[in-house]
């Protein structure tokens, strides 16, 4: 008998867990690394991978995770840790955090790790700020002005973007209308503002698209990324989703995609486009493995270079409080979420009703809908123009 270990590696740091599941070394199949006949062993086992892949979706690109993170991870996401007693500022802190796992939203949802993730972040940067500023923190000293300088700390010191600073002030209103809940007196939540500037975001036009459907990779990693990602410019789905693909959720005959979305449950069913079917329809295919989102980014960003996406991109920041201009050439601002976009802004731009794709892409809200179709001062006149002259044929 020997136990099994869950392992990961994320930017080149390898972290494990121990599932304290136990296995006969002739029942374990070491090339599918799952038990060969105990169906129970390996629902356990999928658990904990998908913990293992949700906690790498946390992790920024060029940040290497840290073993206790990833334990108390595993740990508060598959329900072994409990919350503790401790009603102290971050007491309350760490048992919001703890029990967030297993809360649901308005909609009676589980939160997704990703917000979860949001929550240990700004806990840790507030703990952070605490010790910089050398003042103890409560929830009825956190007035106007130690705000504003957790603000400061948080654009400057920490160097967030501002957007990432936004999220951590929604997550600072979150503790403190938890702290609320269980009757301990704090100050208003609603001094707590900040608003969210417009992020300037990249999308693949067609000419793109036949680039990296076009690329011939050299090696099997690339082309497991360039087939990934060509499922998610012809479908729309998120990395999350189109990542993880099974061929349950392909129908070749009916030539749709099904499928629940990870973050809302949502159930969509998508046109298989005509590549795709292609693609899955040659005798050899296999639908790509998993990866990680940052080892994704980082081979995506090489196809894309290679494929020839160098257009010159003027990207507008607030980076330390500052407003920059930065210029790249467009491979270098290529990600995940690309493909989402591109799909979206490809079919707004061919004049499908947006309430169509909004059914293909999950999207509630044409608000919601709108942040993801890009499009510059050429496509505005194309668009115009191809409208005024099929009026006048």
């Amino acid at each position: 008998m020997f136990s099994i270990q869950l392992q990961i590696t994320i930017n080149g740091a390898t972290i494990t867990f121990p599932t304290k599941i136990k296995i006969a070394q002739n029942e374990w199949d070491k090339k599918k690394q799952c038990a060969k006949r105990d169906k129970e062993i390996n629902v356990k086992l999928a658990k904990f991978r998908r913990a293992a892949m949700d906690y790498s979706l946390t992790i920024p690109d060029n940040t290497q995770p840290t073993q206790d993170d990833f334990t108390q991870f595993i740990n508060i996401s598959l329900g072994f840790q409990k919350p503790s007693t401790n009603k102290s500022f971050f007491g309350v802190i760490d048992d919001f955090i703890s029990t967030a796992p297993s809360r649901r939203n308005i909609n009676g949802e589980m939160i997704c790790y990703r917000s979860y993730m949001k929550y240990v972040y700004c806990a840790q940067a507030l703990k952070d700020f605490e010790k910089s500023q050398r003042i103890k923190l409560t929830f009825t000293n956190f007035n106007e002005m130690v705000f504003d300088d957790f603000v400061s700390y948080l654009l400057t010191t920490k160097q967030l973007a501002n957007n990432t600073a936004v999220r951590y002030v929604g997550c600072l209103r979150v503790f403190f209308r938890y702290a609320q809940k269980l009757k301990i007196p704090t100050v208003s939540e609603k001094i707590f503002t900040m608003k969210k500037n417009k992020v300037e975001n990249v999308v693949l036009d067609e000419t793109e698209m036949d680039l990296v459907w076009n690329f011939k990779t050299k090696s099997t990693m690339l082309e497991n990324i360039r087939r990934m990602f060509l499922f998610g410019l012809y479908s729309g789905l998120r990395f999350s989703d189109y990542s993880t693909l099974s061929t349950a959720n392909i129908d070749k005959e009916r030539r749709i995609i099904t499928i629940h979305q990870q973050k809302t449950s949502n159930k969509v069913e998508i046109p298989l486009h005509p590549r795709l079917l292609e693609m899955v329809s040659q005798p050899d295919f296999e639908l790509p493995h998993a990866v990680t989102s940052q080892v994704f980014n980082r081979y995506l960003k090489e196809i894309c270079k290679q494929a020839g996406i160098n257009k010159m991109v003027e990207i507008k920041k607030i980076v330390g409080g500052k407003r920059v201009i930065e210029t790249h050439e467009k491979w270098e601002l290529v990600s995940s979420h690309t493909a989402r976009r591109s799909f979206a802004t490809a079919l707004y731009k061919k004049g499908v009703n947006p309430l169509v794709i909004m059914s293909m892409t999950g999207h509630h809200t044409m608000n919601d809908f709108l942040k993801y179709v890009v499009l510059d001062n050429t496509d505005n006149i194309n668009i115009v123009r191809n409208i005024w002259e099929a009026q006048i044929v």
